[in-house]
């Protein structure tokens, strides 16, 4: 088949984003690869794909550990199978490609979430980068270090997609005197986004950005062009394993940790949604089961699980119980609560004439 002619209808007839398209490319190549003579048919394609759920991937330098590809990877060959069928059939040739093979189910992956101690470490450690001063001039192993450490911070405190923090150019960085806002833009639901950031970050980010161009990239690769996440998320590998931390760190990761922070601190779901860009308020409020304090107050209310808590535990969920009684606010009522020497003593009255 065409190679050019596929990646043009991909763009123009089926309007893939720049990143999808790349990502297509690089499981076409894949798929390719393995085919070498053979022809890409109904049975290859299965064979193809029976390959690729037989394959095991490395997963880390240090931890030394291999895993089968996941359900999500799996379907991305799929899609891409998909899409060769469907430009091969508007083209006059029906192979039927898909006819032994499906997408496999959707799986309930638990989200990894950094705490803010282990984002900090991320923060500051150093990736001992090697300067190619013939190649890349200008990328030094402080230059390269600074990039990447940005563009890390701002996905952290922003809880933006990788590729929206990548693509950001500094006519798109707004600086004020006290902090600052990105705007991101060709985001994954065609809306733009206009995100506060910290004063600190918005200082950082003032001194890395004086000598950018209004469409200059604000991370740059070695080369001077946007940084890809490959790359970026073998930084992260980097990072994760000199801060000792043996989370799977990887871009997404740090929206989860985002959104799951301001659950935690009571932030509403429609302002998160308004945050990272979530069109579907069920998005959102998917991560609600991940938020384990709530977890674990509930698995705390369980016999077996209650009668192992020390006393005094006991006695601060009972007085978390009392301020939640539907009189706390009720003027009708007065109550008073006084804890001393492991005794909660609670008096209720209610306020005659109001």
């Amino acid at each position: 088949m065409d190679k050019d002619k596929f990646f043009t209808w991909l763009v123009v007839k089926q309007h893939n984003a720049p990143n999808s398209i790349r990502n297509a490319r690089l499981r076409y190549d894949i798929l390719f690869k393995w085919l070498g003579r053979r022809r890409l048919n109904a049975k290859n394609a299965e064979k193809f794909i029976f390959y690729l759920r037989q394959k095991k991937v490395y997963t880390g330098r240090k931890r030394n550990q291999y895993q089968e590809l996941r359900n999500s990877s799996l379907n991305s060959y799929v899609r891409v199978i998909n899409l060769i069928d469907i430009f091969e059939r508007e083209n006059g040739h029906d192979y039927n490609l898909m006819r032994h093979i499906s997408y496999f189910p959707k799986e309930a992956v638990v989200p990894v979430i950094f705490t803010f101690e282990e984002l900090q470490a991320l923060l500051n450690t150093w990736v001992p980068y090697v300067a190619h001063p013939t190649l890349f001039p200008n990328a030094t192993p402080e230059t390269m270090n600074r990039n990447m450490k940005l563009l890390l911070w701002t996905i952290i405190a922003t809880g933006c997609r990788f590729e929206e923090g990548a693509q950001l150019t500094r006519e798109r960085v707004h600086l004020g005197i006290n902090g600052g806002d990105v705007l991101f833009t060709k985001t994954k639901n065609g809306d733009d986004r206009q995100v506060p950031i910290p004063p600190t970050l918005a200082e950082a980010l003032r001194e890395h950005l004086k000598d950018h161009k209004p469409v200059d990239f604000c991370f740059q690769s070695a080369a001077g062009h946007k940084i890809c996440e490959q790359i970026f998320n073998k930084d992260l590998k980097i990072r994760a394993d000199q801060a000792g931390l043996t989370k799977r760190a990887h871009a997404h990761a740090f929206r989860h940790s985002y959104i799951m922070e301001h659950i935690r601190r009571g932030t509403d779901v429609i302002t998160i949604a308004h945050l990272v860009g979530h069109k579907d308020l069920t998005t959102t409020m998917n991560y609600t089961k991940y938020n384990w304090d709530d977890l674990l107050r509930g698995a705390e209310n369980h016999p077996f699980f209650s009668m192992t808590l020390p006393p005094e535990k006991i006695l601060d969920k009972i007085q978390d119980s009392i301020d939640k009684w539907p009189i706390k606010n009720d003027r009708r009522f007065s109550r008073t609560v006084t804890r001393k020497d492991n005794k909660i003593l609670v008096e209720v009255s209610i306020n005659e004439g109001v």
